[in-house]
């Protein structure tokens, strides 16, 4: 359930239920480790390349390309209106009795 206007739409359904608030994924359970030790030349290296997005002295190939698709926020988000949306939100799952709301944060 994303919205007030979904909530309404299932109110009386919702009477002393467990609401996911965020619709529910797969994990992937990995075989192989995350993260692995660095070895002293591969510590040596990175500490050799520590600034190269800066440093002329490091071959083009090296340095760290920006994110694609990374664009500067060019304004910031309409706080009050998410807030006036979290707020009617759970006046609807207030008024619809729900036993227990969960917000997954994966």
């Amino acid at each position: 359930m994303q919205n007030a206007r979904e909530c309404q739409a299932q109110a009386h359904t919702l009477k002393g239920k467990i609401v996911l608030m965020r619709p529910a994924r797969q994990l992937a359970i990995g075989d192989k480790p995350l993260f692995r030790r660095l070895t002293a030349e591969e510590l040596a290296e990175e500490e050799r390349l520590t600034g190269a997005e800066t440093n002329p002295d490091v071959p083009a190939y090296l340095r760290r390309p920006p994110l694609p698709g990374a664009k500067p926020r060019m304004e910031a988000p309409n706080f009050a209106a998410l807030a006036e949306g979290c707020r009617s939100l759970n006046a609807c799952l207030s008024s619809a009795a729900v036993a227990l709301a969960i917000y997954p944060k994966y």
